[in-house]
């Protein structure tokens, strides 16, 4: 059996490779096809990861044409959708339905995605968008919810090294990304000046190194609900401050945001 996978992003395809590596048997061609990604230097980044990531599994590759226009034309007067509505299901028949004719064309027995690795897809409108790939060229499409039984742990794993997207891909996506990412920049904000005013300070370290010399905190449920609100890119502490607050892991979890902890001594991660 020969399958042509269309890839999104190499993250996906590492993620689908640990479902498809023991449960099909056959060859597998990764075949990258995205016109919607923005912008082009966006879309070189991803495919160099597909690429490490193809070479990883020893995957043979191909590379469909970046044609934006493509895209462009059927995201006409679908700008102000929301993610997830018309336009995405429009992206995603047209990727789907060129790895479909493609299968059909060089002769490949079936023919799937990683999109259905991605937790920002709706693996129910990916599934229908195949079948009808599937009606229209007579190749099967092979469905399977690949995002299952991977935990962040494996990703993790799976992620090293390779370069990690953290948008969908197109310029409406970013655009509507960029909205809710300043709505939520504005919320937190507004909570560290309520609950933390004297840690206003603080807020420069958005996303950014936090070290635990440049605050004091009472308890460590204080320490997460401040962390939750600050979201650093790591909290980087010293051996007192670990032990005062029995911090083990590599990680802390802080309502919906894990933060990573560092030794300051050391510069080294836990565990």
């Amino acid at each position: 059996m020969k399958l042509l996978l269309h890839v999104c992003c190499g993250p996906d395809l590492a993620v689908t490779m640990e479902h498809l590596k023991s449960d099909f048997n056959g060859k597998i061609t990764a075949f990258f096809y995205n016109p919607n990604i923005f912008p082009y230097e966006e879309y070189v980044k991803r495919l160099r990861a597909f690429e490490q990531v193809a070479e990883r599994y020893g995957l043979e590759t191909m590379e469909g044409k970046y044609d934006e226009e493509r895209f462009y034309a059927l995201a006409r007067n679908l700008e102000d959708e929301s993610e997830g509505g018309e336009r995405c299901r429009r992206c995603i028949a047209l990727r789907l339905g060129v790895t479909a004719s493609l299968a059909q064309k060089m002769d490949f027995d079936l023919f799937s995605t990683t999109l259905m690795a991605s937790p920002r897809k709706s693996i129910v409108m990916l599934e229908n968008e195949g079948k009808r790939a599937e009606k229209a060229t007579g190749k099967r499409f092979l469905f399977s919810n690949f995002r299952k039984g991977i935990d962040g742990k494996k990703k993790r794993e799976l992620f090293s090294g390779i370069y990690v997207q953290d948008y969908c891909g197109c310029v409406f996506g970013l655009r509507e990304q960029e909205m809710k990412r300043q709505e939520i920049e504005k919320k937190d904000f507004e909570k560290l000046k309520q609950d933390f005013p004297e840690k206003i300070h603080l807020w420069k370290y958005r996303r950014k190194p936090l070290n635990s010399d440049n605050f004091e905190i009472n308890d460590i449920n204080e320490l997460k609900e401040l962390l939750e609100i600050i979201k650093p890119s790591k909290l980087v502490v010293t051996e007192g401050f670990a032990k005062a607050f029995s911090l083990t892991s590599k990680w802390l979890k802080c309502g919906s945001y894990n933060c990573r902890l560092e030794r300051s001594e050391r510069g080294e991660t836990y565990g």
